[in-house]
């Protein structure tokens, strides 16, 4: 290998004619893969997409102002002060687990510890607040003010001393001079370009906070992520809702949601999300950190090391799959936080073997248990991980006992089961099942079945090459290869290819979901795979490497056997981040270069790896950003979240432009009668409803169905729900025809678009349907062969030939259900309520 202190290209080995043309020709493929997707996403996708920018332009530009958005400012004071107090509380802990050495205030780590001090606090706040609303939820009696009260006991320090701090840098500020040690010690960089990088980070990252400071409308987060939580502070507590199985998964983010919720704005509640994918972003910078500086972390400032775990935490945080879910009322980047925390800390723990370490691990451990079910393996691989290491360690040195392996094990084991046992417990209760609804085969438990659990399996598998992989498992070596090219330029939910007016053609496999990865993670698809081979090679030598290794692939591997969707990846996104800028790192400091301007012109500058992973980040970051900026600002839908942020548009109207039925939705209350309930038909998306309701998700039992299988007839059923205080059918009917087959419309599919709209009509009673179908993409589906009609069929399957025709005649004009006039219920919506009558 090449000496530390060669300064001639000749002697460098990646100038050779061996692995340094062989990476530039796979970079330069890849590059020309990217550069195709670049032209036919310009040359298809915005053409088709253009009708919407053109309309968001016109959006802002048409309307007056609204006045100032008071909303997001005082959302942006609640997150300030719910994180605070997350910190506060997390702050106990780091402090007496001591995980840092931050005694000295003149280390060269300073920056970086303070980071990791307030890193940890935040995340292990995080899930101690979460507990702390489970148990103040389950208790009841005055939730969530008792939570509230608990919660000001343990972080008040940090609202008193941040109080204090800022009125004293006010007072500075005013009088013209600044002085403290912090001072001497600026956070911004100093040199241009780190300043102008660093600035436009933040800049972007301030975008993305606007973009989440926006009222919640995508269909997760209104039917179980906020809608769930709005129950429960209906209730006053946390209680069992029957037939929304989701509303049972551990449910650790969704309770961070609360407390903003209780104080009265779900937009504090999506700036959590958003807090957390700044977490995850942080997290991804100290693995970085800790890799490329190693033992000397808390001691050694090495020149362009911190650019590195910069980059790592850039190219992740810019993914637009990241930016865009980040600003949305989802949990994905929760999890991540938890994850990238846990990875960190068991890393930590096999550098140190320091006990605290692992309280650690144990506590954001916990946190990714209470998060998602799916990272039960991946924290059982931990505690492999911490026994195997142990172990390895006492074989090797016969002096220490071998129990000190099972005791480290125990220790993670108990604490594990300590801290994320209450979500398991809540649900074996409330429903016989731990893991409620998984599993259901083994436990059963709920309103669950067999025939939901094959709904939830076929649209799990119906994601990527879910599909492909159960019918040909002989298939998977191709899959494996195809997939990573798949990924990045097939990501589109109905997985399409072709301009219109070409007849679309099927690549024979379903599509990622509609997020987009960006074009880096392939490019740097080659150094990542031979670096996990060296690191699983060299894992005598160095354990934190084989550890995220294996986490690497372990996540992968999970991934791709359960629920391909880009959404999921993102933890693996960000240890991709990671191993790039560890590889870079690794490959500059072996051929100890110093690059100068002439070299650039000089072939063998172009041969080295290093160069090309920073090439690959660099413009990946770019490219990514800048679709992100073009995605929020121009196609985030109707409406654009531009007018919003700037007071051209109310809450109100955002809202109903995005959700037809949200106008009918919000004023139930004003028409139903006090103390009553609506059952709803054909809507999963009860969020915005302040009336009392009765509901089912999209994959559980339809609520209708399991009130249909209860009583003999429809008169028995309506009988019942008066004596449960249910008084209202609430129906949705054009929500239900876009998301559910009707058995009457698969003969009509292909017929007269006004023959069709007449048949299906008055099939299913509703004659006013042709008047509000016209520009409803189910007109297109209905007659196009190539639609994806039979994609959506099996939502209904689930009923026999009798139960549907009794759920039909419950649409048809019932003699015992009186519509009520819908003018104050916004007429255009597609949905009615009507009175059952005695």
């Amino acid at each position: 290998m090449t000496p530390h202190g060669s300064s001639s290209y000749e002697s460098d080995p990646t100038a050779r004619l061996g692995g340094g043309r062989f990476a530039v020709a796979c970079w330069t493929a890849l590059g020309l893969w990217t550069l195709r997707w670049l032209w036919e996403y310009v040359r298809i996708e915005i053409p088709r997409q253009y009708a919407i920018p053109v309309h968001n332009r016109a959006d802002l530009l048409s309307r007056g102002w609204q006045g100032f958005p008071w909303a997001p400012v005082g959302a942006t004071v609640i997150l300030i002060l719910f994180a605070g107090g997350c910190a506060q509380i997390g702050g106990w802990v780091t402090g007496r687990l001591a995980l840092t050495p931050l005694a000295d205030p003149q280390s060269p780590a300073r920056r970086r510890l303070t980071l990791e001090e307030w890193t940890l606090a935040f995340t292990i706040g995080c899930l101690l607040t979460g507990l702390a609303v489970l148990f103040f939820g389950l208790i009841g009696g005055g939730f969530p003010w008792t939570f509230f009260a608990a919660f000001v006991a343990g972080a008040w320090p940090f609202w008193v001393i941040g109080g204090f701090g800022l009125f004293m840098a006010m007072r500075s500020l005013v009088r013209g001079r600044l002085r403290g040690r912090l001072i001497d010690r600026p956070a911004i960089p100093t040199n241009r370009t780190a300043s102008f990088l660093f600035v436009l980070v933040v800049v972007y990252l301030c975008f993305g906070f606007l973009y989440s400071l926006t009222p919640p409308i995508q269909s997760d987060g209104l039917r179980y992520h906020l809608a769930v939580p709005q129950e429960y502070l209906k209730a006053g507590r946390i209680a069992y809702l029957p037939y929304q199985a989701f509303s049972n998964f551990p449910f650790l983010i969704e309770l961070l949601f609360l407390p903003p919720m209780a104080l009265g704005s779900d937009l504090a509640a999506k700036g959590v999300h958003w807090l957390l994918m700044v977490t995850s972003a942080s997290w991804i910078y100290l693995l970085a950190a800790r890799l490329v500086y190693g033992a000397d972390f808390e001691t050694t400032s090495r020149p362009g090391a911190s650019n590195w775990a910069r980059l790592a935490a850039v190219m992740f945080c810019v993914t637009p799959v990241v930016f865009i879910v980040g600003c949305w009322e989802f949990i994905d980047l929760g999890v991540s936080a938890f994850f990238f925390g846990y990875v960190y800390s068991v890393a930590q723990w096999t550098r140190q073997r320091a006990r605290s370490w692992l309280v650690a691990a144990a506590l954001l451990g916990a946190g990714c248990l209470g998060s998602k079910y799916t990272m039960v393996p991946l924290v059982g691989l931990g505690v492999l991980w911490v026994g195997g290491v142990s172990l390895v360690r006492t074989v090797f040195e016969p002096a220490r006992p071998l129990r000190v392996a099972g005791r480290r094990m125990l220790l993670l084991i108990l604490l594990l089961v300590g801290l994320a046992g209450p979500w398991f417990l809540k649900n074996w209760v409330m429903t016989g099942n731990p893991v409620y609804p998984m599993a259901w085969g083994l436990f059963g438990g709920g309103e669950w079945s067999e025939a939901n659990a094959e709904f939830y399996m076929d649209s799990a598998l119906s994601k990527g090459f879910g599909k492909v992989i159960r019918d040909d498992p002989a298939s998977i070596p191709h899959t494996l290869a195809t997939l990573p090219y798949a990924v990045t330029f097939h990501w589109r939910s109905v997985g399409r290819q072709g301009p219109p007016p070409d007849r679309p053609r099927t690549l024979g496999y379903g599509g990622f979901e509609d997020q987009n990865i960006g074009p880096a993670y392939l490019l740097l698809l080659p150094v990542t795979l031979i670096w996990v081979a060296v690191a699983f090679f060299r894992w005598r030598r160095d354990p934190v490497r084989a550890w995220l290794a294996l986490m690497l692939l372990a996540y992968g591997g999970l991934w791709f056997g359960a629920y391909q969707s880009n959404r999921f990846l993102i933890p693996l996104l960000g240890l991709v981040c990671v191993v790039a800028v560890d590889a870079g790192d690794w490959l500059t400091r072996r051929s100890r270069q110093r690059s100068r301007v002439g070299d650039m012109w000089s072939a063998a500058y172009w041969f080295r790896p290093a160069h090309w992973i920073v090439l690959s980040a660099s413009a990946g970051i770019g490219i990514n950003m800048a679709w992100t900026v073009w995605w929020i600002v121009l196609y985030a839908g109707y409406p654009s979240p531009v007018p919003m942020a700037l007071g051209f548009t109310d809450r109100e109207s955002y809202i109903a432009e995005e959700l037809e039925h949200y106008p009918a939705l919000s004023r139930l209350h004003t028409v139903m009668a006090p103390g009553t309930a609506a059952l709803f038909l054909g809507e999963h998306r009860g969020y915005y409803c302040e009336a009392p309701y009765r509901i089912a998700d999209w994959f559980d039992t339809p609520r209708v169905l399991g009130l249909i299988r209860e009583t003999p007839d429809n008169d028995a059923l309506l009988d019942r729900l008066l004596r449960e205080e249910v008084r209202y059918v609430y129906v949705h009917i054009r929500h239900l025809l876009q998301f559910v087959h009707l058995r009457d419309i698969e003969p009509l599919a292909g017929l007269h678009p006004q023959y069709g709209l007449k048949a299906v009509g008055a099939a299913i009673g509703y004659p006013e349907l042709e008047t509000f179908m016209t520009g409803s993409g189910l007109l297109q589906e209905l007659n196009n062969p190539d639609a994806q009609l039979s994609a959506r069929r099996n939502y209904y399957d689930r009923f026999t030939e009798s139960e549907w025709e009794r759920f039909r005649a419950l649409l048809l004009p019932h003699p015992r259900l009186r519509r009520l006039s819908n003018e104050a219920l916004n007429p255009g919506s597609g949905s009615y309520l009507a009175e059952i009558l005695p």
